[in-house]
């Protein structure tokens, strides 16, 4: 929809569900500059990044007022029970939809624990009861439906996924379930701001990264065949830090341009870190038998974290 349409009194109901990689889908628009009030959807909306039961994508100039949605949203990226994306104004609106309750087809239910690959645990990102992510204003809103699926997805909120912008006055009355930055009203709330990833903090986050790598093989060097299930966790994290390896070596050759281009890249990338660094923690407290071994590997991790610290305030400081 254009700036300045208007779409009201209107009652849609079916199946959205164009397959493939399809993004910018809605039960009403793909994308609305305009204004939708008093709007009914109700039937289900399927696609893969910027999904929303209302409308994919709600720009700048949009308006969603006063509209129920109804049903089922599910997608991967930036998805929600009214929008996938906002940096609009959506105000009064309702949600019963349940919104992304199955798990992704990849996913085994048996394998939700640290058995996952880091690309399967960060498939889903960004969705919420009324908007997957959100730079503008969400007011007065009221999620009913349920959100996300149990130990599946980062960035899930009753309300709002992921946020830089205003959300005030709303209402989540509906179960939410994620694996990381899940939350009742918001999943992961920060400021607005660029990102400024230079080749040097890159190329700091990617050595600290090998610190730890080298580190941890020492460990289960020394471990050996004493504690299997020690070293079988360890071996995990040890295929994890190197994917997240390649994932940096890949970024410090982009340009700034490329990167704020590609966001949602670069919150896979740092989710791909978080989640490496969160998995050591259930290996570190079973290696109470091997304390002399730790001072290296927890220095490192230090290490590690402080760089990625760095990293991420420079990142959204620009």
């Amino acid at each position: 929809m254009l700036e300045g349409a208007v779409v009201e009194n209107l009652t849609v109901s079916g199946l959205f569900a164009p397959g493939g990689k399809a993004e910018y889908v809605g039960g009403i628009a793909g994308k609305n500059s305009g204004t939708i009030r008093d709007c009914i959807f109700e039937g289900t909306v399927r696609a893969s990044r910027c999904v929303g039961g209302l409308v994919g994508a709600n720009t700048g100039s949009g308006i969603l007022r006063a509209c129920t949605v109804s049903g089922t949203v599910q997608g991967q990226h930036r998805v929600g029970g009214a929008a996938g994306e906002n940096e609009g104004t959506i105000e009064q609106c309702v949600s019963r939809a349940s919104v992304n309750p199955e798990a992704p087809a990849s996913i085994e239910p048996e394998k939700l624990d640290l058995t996952l690959t880091a690309e399967e645990i960060i498939d889903i990102t960004d969705v919420g009861g009324i908007a997957g992510n959100s730079a503008g204003a969400v007011r007065q809103c009221r999620n009913e439906g349920g959100v996300g699926y149990p130990r599946v997805g980062y960035n899930i909120g009753g309300i709002v996924g992921h946020q830089s912008g205003l959300t005030e006055g709303c209402i989540s009355g509906g179960a939410v379930y994620g694996r990381k930055d899940v939350g009742g009203i918001i999943g992961q709330m920060d400021p607005d701001g660029g990102w400024n990833f230079t080749e040097g903090n890159l190329a700091a986050l990617e050595t600290k990264l090998d610190d730890l790598q080298e580190s941890i093989n020492t460990l289960l060097s020394d471990t050996g065949k004493e504690n299997r299930q020690v070293s079988g966790k360890l071996n995990t994290v040890l295929e994890a830090l190197s994917r997240t390896g390649n994932a940096a070596e890949a970024l410090t050759d982009e340009t700034s341009a490329w990167v704020n281009a590609n966001i949602d890249t670069i919150n896979d990338f740092l989710s791909r870190v978080s989640e490496t660094l969160d998995n050591l923690a259930p290996v570190c407290r079973e290696l109470d038998d091997f304390t002399s071994c730790l001072p290296d590997a927890f220095g490192a991790l230090h290490d590690a974290f402080l760089t990625l610290g760095d990293a991420l305030e420079l990142a959204g400081g620009g």
